[in-house]
């Protein structure tokens, strides 16, 4: 996840667009950010508290 939400990506929303997204450090908890769009108006909203884990390859799960 980012620490912060790049602008390129915010400026891929459409008008009545959303996106979620987690946002914080890569280890630990991250808030997963809710933004909509609205007459060219970005609202920002903290939705919940998360913790994602990388994914891995299953020869890794086995070693």
């Amino acid at each position: 996840s980012p620490q912060k939400i790049p602008t390129p990506l915010i400026d891929q929303l459409t008008d009545g667009g959303r996106m979620i997204i987690p946002v914080g450090e890569k280890r630990g908890i991250q808030k997963l950010v809710l933004l909509r769009k609205d007459k060219s108006e970005i609202t920002k909203k903290e939705v919940m508290d998360v913790l994602f884990v990388p994914m891995v390859k299953d020869k890794e799960l086995r070693a």
